[in-house]
């Protein structure tokens, strides 16, 4: 007799639906508009040296991610290059991000693992990231797909080589794989302090358990054994993350870490918080290791005088599972009572207090004057009264749940705006200073100028021959003049230069200039809103506005004179 077999249904649940509707706002929030911001100066120079590799010229592979770098070549040679499929695979690894908690459903619970993906979707740091070529999103979901393959492994051995594959692609992404090594190596110590680190591990070192990842490390780290160089790359991974105990060009305060979180993601940090607390006091081991991974991270980030904005990435993956898991356990004890006339009343009121305390900043920001200041004292107050008033009537129990509930929609919505906010740069006088360094926009119309006068000059948008005199500003300048067939880097102009086209720091003059023509062009801007007081900063707060002119670093293009009259 033949055994029977169960048919094998496949069908849709709401958890499944609701993990799908997380993705597509995932991959909405950042692929929309990828190319609105033009390349910072380390996003082109890792596309250029990939793009150089795709087109079979020589190409460096040091101080880049090996991962990204042999992704962008891949791309660029199948395709095509762009500011947007420069950061493709940011923004493909930041929607895979918000995925992993569906594989740890056992370990967080279902209703925490939805959350926190919800969490990471929405998450501005993540979003701005991912949208950024760098591989700092990269090796945050890494991170994650190295803990969550661990935690399969431990029950089912045949997932233990992709830890291996996982950690792999990490240490081939950024620097802040590192962190996360360091944070696991705390946490072990921690749980081996505690007596409970006697089944951390999952297998011996072995290499049949090792011998995929090494695969996939030296495959994808040499970009199919074509760039050796990748090898040291990766290890110059390792030195980036020790070069932050140096002083950085552009220093961001000790304090600045915090304060992105705090603006950026409130209600991560809040529930994040709730989390941590609850898992530590139940002897939550998951919760114990993803606190001191998220509390290593962010320390990192405070504590290294080279910190950079990137850093905090790989401290949002623990924080939105810590966040997942206090939001659930919150909402597993709510009652019935927030449902009451008198809460809703309640929720209402707070509604309006907050509209209209937001009107009287907002006229604050505009006019600065004194009134406005002390007329946001008023909804302020009446918040906290009633807040006191309905605790003392209804209960303390619904009322604070109440205003725990209108805290967090608020958060929403504030985290939503952030991260639309970040995403989309500069507009309406918005500088939300993620970092304080930015690409104007000027260098990709400097590239069309370029082009047509090529057009006008020899007929072709391409042929036209530039000089590049090197600066901080020549991987910008380069990557938006990749099309032009003969383009170099000068060290400085000397008198015999004939180039059409120089391109020069603005403080230098071509020696020859009496038969060029120059005009200033802004490359990089740089603002932060680290002096502003008073309205511009509560304007800054509010709605990212500053009005405080940038530094900006300009070049000279100078164009070779002609009698025809054609100029720049």
């Amino acid at each position: 007799m033949g055994r029977s077999r169960a048919p094998v249904r496949f069908g849709v649940t709401l958890e499944h639906a609701a993990y799908l509707a997380i993705l597509l706002f995932a991959a909405l929030w950042r692929w929309f508009d990828l190319a609105a911001l033009p390349l910072h100066v380390d996003e082109a120079r890792g596309a250029l040296a990939a793009w150089q590799a795709a087109q079979g010229q020589p190409a460096s592979v040091a101080g880049l991610s090996p991962l990204l770098f042999t992704l962008q070549e891949a791309t660029f040679w199948l395709t095509t290059s762009s500011d947007a499929l420069a950061r493709l695979w940011p923004a493909l690894a930041g929607v895979a991000l918000c995925l992993l908690p569906f594989a740890l459903r056992r370990s967080l619970r279902r209703g925490a693992a939805l959350l926190a993906a919800g969490f990471l979707a929405l998450s501005p740091t993540v979003t701005y990231f991912a949208r950024y070529a760098s591989g700092d999103v990269l090796a945050a979901a890494c991170a994650l797909a190295t803990l969550t393959a661990w935690l399969a492994a431990r029950e089912d051995a045949r997932w233990r080589p992709w830890v291996g594959v996982a950690l792999a692609l990490g240490l081939l992404s950024g620097p802040g794989l590192w962190t996360a090594l360091l944070a696991w190596a705390l946490a072990w110590a921690w749980e081996r302090r505690l007596g409970a680190a006697d089944d951390v591990g999952i297998a011996p070192l072995s290499w049949s358990l090792w011998q995929p990842g090494a695969l996939v490390f030296l495959l994808l780290a040499t970009g199919g054994l074509r760039h050796w160089d990748g090898v040291g790359a990766a290890a110059g991974l390792l030195g980036a993350w020790a070069a932050r105990w140096t002083p950085s060009e552009i220093a961001y305060p000790f304090y600045w870490p915090l304060v992105r979180l705090l603006m950026d993601e409130p209600l991560l940090v809040a529930w994040g918080l709730y989390g941590a607390l609850g898992g530590w006091r139940r002897g939550d081991r998951l919760a114990r290791a993803l606190t001191i991974w998220a509390g290593a991270a962010v320390l990192w980030a405070v504590g290294t005088p080279g910190r950079q904005p990137q850093d905090l990435v790989i401290a949002i993956p623990p924080l939105a599972l810590l966040a997942g898991s206090g939001a659930r356990a919150w909402l597993a004890r709510l009652d019935g009572a927030i449902l009451r006339a008198e809460m809703i009343a309640l929720g209402g009121a707070l509604g309006v207090m907050t509209v209209t305390l937001y009107v009287w900043a907002s006229g604050y920001t505009e006019h600065g004057a004194a009134q406005y200041a002390l007329a946001m004292l008023a909804p302020a107050g009446l918040m906290v009264g009633l807040v006191l008033f309905f605790g003392t009537w209804v209960g303390w129990r619904p009322t604070l749940q109440t205003t725990a509930l209108f805290g967090s929609a608020l958060g929403l919505l504030w985290t939503a705006s952030a991260g639309w906010i970040n995403a989309q740069g500069i507009d309406f006088e918005r500088r939300p200073a993620v970092q304080f360094e930015m690409t104007s926009s000027e260098a990709r119309l400097l590239a069309s100028q370029v082009a047509r006068l090529s057009a006008q000059r020899v007929g072709d948008a391409h042929l036209l021959p530039a000089a590049i005199v090197e600066s901080a500003q020549t991987p910008i300048l380069r990557w938006y003049l990749r099309d032009l067939a003969d383009v170099r880097v000068v060290g400085a102009p000397g008198p015999g230069l004939t180039t059409p086209v120089v391109v020069a720091p603005s403080a230098m003059e071509v020696a020859s200039a009496g038969v060029y023509s120059g005009r200033a062009v802004t490359i990089v801007e740089r603002w932060s809103p680290l002096g502003l007081r008073g309205r511009d900063l509560t304007r800054w707060v509010l709605l990212r506005q500053g009005r405080t002119p940038a530094e900006a670093l300009q070049v000279v293009v100078w164009v070779a004179l002609q009698e025809s009259g054609a100029g720049g």
